[in-house]
Order: structure tokens, then C-alpha cells, then sequence
């Protein structure tokens, strides 16, 4: 009895994982890229759930009664307080850094407590840690050693190389020259994402297999090592026959998919010699005992399983603004000489919505500035973070009884009526920078916009109303009927056009 209620939990608490992950998963790219490091996150959004299911192994008794379902409460309560705090506060950059993944500890903290009791709750520190450091924020720092790593295997590859192909010189940082044709071992064959994926990938099959910690740690060390031997290999070989044979179609088209082949190689070989580690998986057979019945009540139990699936719906739907929002990768951010200075005047893709054009103007001494016509008629003014139109904003720390909004785009945006040369005026402004990718370049700008308020007319877009009404839920202006219809009519129109 025991063993089939255990059983069923555990699988239980790992569908709700998943349900609970599934948007993330639905917005994040599928292909493991050597180019972009970033590309592992797919890796453990999808062993989590597996995860989850090795819990089985710890011979859990579900003990739940009230102060466990109070404290699941708590937990699920702060994960959804962060998550909208923080989702609207940092904008774009929740999802592309990862801060769902951040704050999923808490979500698995509440499901285990209400699932499996508090008192079981530090047997779910494992996967909990794991979803902690799989955040691309966590990660981060490592993508700045993408190209250093590059460079030291070009440099063994070509010491490799040259016994093969004694002409070969090395030209730093990445390219071997050799007969009168050259070859780059650049980021895109020697990147670090197959290293992070695979350590995400055989971590949790290292948890499940029972063993001493110690061969687990070089188990995993090992699978590491395979796949940057397997690689180096890959490499030379491409190399030398590159260089002494010269360009060729079939060597570029194996070039093209080795990658990915020698990373499920690597995982079938180090799951090979798991066993000869002495390291097993090892069948978990229920124990006879009843002492769940002396702790917690049939009614406890049904009690909290509902209450968990509950609170992952809700998660779920508060997920689903993710399915629109714009997403980056954090590879392009990794430090600040990949971040540019948008001139605006030469991006006009910034204007999507029909009936917009553009024109450099200068305004109260202010040059350089862009503004927005429609039918003929100004309706707004675009600028950078540098510039100031006025004294109200430029001391836009000091506004009150603004209105914050989460796009469907996932961009937040503020927008305040401030007095403006005798007139009100709907000020738009992104307290976080709006990203924008042209041609695989990032640019960072924040936007600044102007529309009057005796122009601005009843319009509606879509934006993420869940997290924009919870955000604002302490907002005296967001009760503010005529406040809210008139900023959010201004949002909309100067959302569309430079959004």
C-alpha cells in the first residue's frame, strides 16, 4: 500500500514539473548550438521532470497534515510573488537569463512539502540545487571562456596537425594555413555547449545510480573527458585531411553533424563503464510498514495532492505570457563590448505599425532626437536614455502615480501624465533596456517617448494583463479608471510603434 502511494506521488510530482516547465520549454531552441553556449538550457528543462522521477529511489513516506500544507503554501506563495515581481522589473532579461529556472527551487519546495511532507524536504535539495545552477545566470560567466577555450583547442589542434601535415603554421587566433588553403577552429567547432549540456545531462543519471559520491563525481568527470577526447579527434582528423587533401564537400557535410554525434556517443559510452565503476541502478522495493497511516489521514493526502496540482495550474497560466515574449540569448550580453549604442535614425524596423515614418528634429536644444508622424500628424517623440526633453523628465526617479506594463512581448514599460509646456502629456518609458538583435548584433537603448494626452484616443493591444493587474495590485492610480484607460491607450500607441 505504502509503495504503490509513494509511487504514485513521485510520479505525480514529476508531471507536475513538467506542467510547471512547459512554457520555458516551448520558447527555448531545441538544437544544442557550438556557437552559442546559452543553447544547453534545453538540456536540463528536460531532465527535470527525469529527474523528478529518480526521487523514487529515497523510499519516501508521505507524511502530510496541516503545517505542511501551510508551509506549501508559503513556498508556492514567494515563487509567485518573485516570479511577478521579478518578470516585470527586469523585462526581457527574465527569461532570457534564465530567473524561471532561478526561482524553481521554491515551486519544487512547495510541491515536495505538500506531496511528501517538510520533514522529507531535504531528500529534494539535489534536483532542488540542480534547477538553482542550470539558470543561464548562474551559468553565464562561463560563456565569456568560449573563445579562450577556442583558441587553446586550435592551438593543440594544430600541434596535432603538424605531425601530419609538417607544412601547416598557426595564425592566432583560430586559424592553421597549409598548402595553400586555411581551415578556422573557431567557436563553432570548439565551444563549451556540449560540455555544459552533457554535465547537465549525466548528472541527474549520476544521482540515481547508487554508488559512493566519490566515483560518482569522476563518473562525471569522465563523461567530460570522452567527449573532449572524442571532439579533439574530430577535429585533427577534419584538419589534416582539410589541409593536405584541400576543401571538400563530403569533409564539410560530416563537418556539418559530427558534433552532435559525438555527444550522444559520449553519453552511451559513459553509461557503458558505469557499470564497471561500480556504479548500478538498483530495483526499489516497498517496505512493509503503516506508519503513514499513524501521521497522516487519507484526507491529508487527497487534501494536498489537490492543492498541488492547483497551484501548478496557476503556475501554468501565469506562464503562458511566455509563448509571446521576446527571448535573447544571454551569449550575445556576456560582456559589455558585445553591447552597442543603437542610433536610432538608422534602425526603422524599431516602427511596425503601418501609417509611421521618421525624421531627425531638434527639440528644446535637443538634437539627434527621432519623431514619430502619423497621418500627417506628430504624435510622439523617440529618444535615447541620454537625452531630456523636459525638467519633469529628467527627474523621472522623482514621478508618482505612474502605471507599469508587461507586454506580450515580455517587455515592460512605465507610463506616467506629466505636465509638459502647459499640456499633459502620456510619458512611455522602458526602465529596462529594450533589446534588439539586427544581423546577429545586440544593441541596448532605452526608450523614451511623448504622446499628448488630448490626442491620445481609445486603442487596445495586447499585453500580459495577468502580470501587469498583480503587479499594480498596491497602484492607488491603477483604480484610477480614467488614469488607466488614458495610459493605457498611450501604451498601446507607442508600444505598436516602436515596439
Amino acid at each position: 500500500m505504502l509503495g504503490n502511494i509513494r509511487n504514485a506521488r513521485t510520479i505525480l510530482f514529476a508531471l507536475l514539473i513538467l506542467a510547471a516547465l512547459i512554457n520555458a520549454i516551448r520558447i527555448t531552441p531545441f538544437v544544442i548550438s557550438d556557437a552559442d553556449p546559452s543553447t544547453y538550457a534545453i538540456v536540463p528543462m528536460l531532465m527535470l521532470p527525469i529527474f523528478a522521477l529518480f526521487m523514487y529511489k529515497e523510499k519516501m513516506v508521505p507524511k502530510v497534515d496541516k503545517r505542511d500544507i501551510a508551509a506549501g503554501s508559503l513556498f508556492f506563495s514567494a515563487f509567485i510573488l518573485l516570479s511577478i515581481y521579478l518578470n516585470v522589473k527586469l523585462s526581457v532579461l527574465f527569461l532570457s537569463y534564465g530567473i524561471e529556472m532561478l526561482l524553481l527551487p521554491l515551486f519544487i519546495a512547495s510541491i515536495a512539502t505538500l506531496l511528501f511532507g517538510i520533514k522529507n524536504i531535504k531528500k529534494f535539495y539535489p534536483i532542488m540545487f540542480y534547477a538553482l545552477v542550470s539558470s543561464s545566470i548562474i551559468i553565464s560567466p562561463i560563456f565569456s571562456l568560449n573563445s579562450q577555450f577556442a583558441e587553446l583547442n586550435s592551438r593543440l589542434v594544430f600541434a596535432i596537425t603538424r605531425i601530419f601535415v609538417p607544412s601547416a603554421a598557426f595564425y592566432p587566433p583560430f586559424t592553421i594555413n597549409a598548402n595553400g588553403g586555411s581551415i578556422g577552429i573557431g567557436e563553432s567547432c570548439a565551444g563549451i555547449s556540449f560540455l555544459i549540456s552533457i554535465l547537465f545531462f549525466v548528472s541527474p543519471v549520476a544521482y540515481l545510480y547508487n554508488g559512493k559520491w566519490q566515483k560518482k563525481f569522476i563518473w562525471i568527470l569522465l563523461s567530460l573527458a570522452i567527449l573532449l577526447l572524442l571532439n579533439f579527434a574530430r577535429m585533427v582528423s577534419i584538419a589534416s585531411v582539410w589541409l593536405s587533401l584541400g576543401p571538400s564537400a563530403a569533409v564539410s557535410f560530416v563537418h556539418s553533424f559530427a558534433g552532435i554525434l559525438l555527444f550522444y556517443a559520449s553519453i552511451i559510452i559513459v553509461m557503458l563503464l558505469a557499470p564497471r565503476m561500480g556504479l548500478r541502478i538498483q530495483s526499489v522495493k516497498s517496505r512493509k510498514t503503516n506508519a503513514y497511516r499513524k501521521t497522516t489521514t487519507c484526507k491529508a493526502l487527497y487534501a494536498s495532492g489537490a492543492i498541488a496540482i492547483l497551484f501548478t495550474i496557476i503556475s501554468l497560466s501565469l506562464s503562458l505570457g511566455y509563448l509571446g515574449a521576446y527571448l535573447i540569448s544571454p551569449y550575445y550580453l556576456k560582456s559589455p563590448s558585445s553591447l552597442q549604442s543603437l542610433h536610432i535614425l538608422q534602425t526603422g524596423q524599431l516602427l511596425k505599425a503601418a501609417n509611421f515614418s521618421a525624421a531627425e528634429v531638434s527639440y528644446n536644444n535637443t538634437s539627434a532626437s527621432l519623431l514619430l508622424y502619423h497621418a500627417n500628424a506628430t504624435i510622439g517623440l523617440y529618444l535615447s536614455s541620454s537625452k531630456n526633453i523636459s525638467t519633469n523628465i529628467q527627474r523621472l526617479n522623482n514621478l508618482n502615480h505612474g502605471i507599469t506594463f508587461l507586454g506580450s512581448d515580455g517587455m515592460s514599460a512605465e507610463l506616467y501624465a506629466v505636465p509638459s509646456n502647459g499640456s499633459i502629456m502620456v510619458l512611455y518609458h522602458t526602465f529596462m533596456p529594450f533589446i534588439y538583435l539586427q544581423n546577429s548584433t545586440v544593441y541596448l537603448v532605452n526608450a523614451y517617448a511623448l504622446l499628448p494626452a488630448n490626442e491620445v484616443e481609445p486603442s487596445a493591444c495586447r499585453y500580459n494583463g495577468l502580470y501587469t493587474y498583480a503587479y499594480n495590485l498596491f497602484n492607488p492610480s491603477f483604480y484610477n479608471s480614467s488614469s488607466r484607460a488614458l495610459l493605457s491607450s498611450g501604451y498601446c500607441i507607442i508600444h505598436t510603434a516602436i515596439g
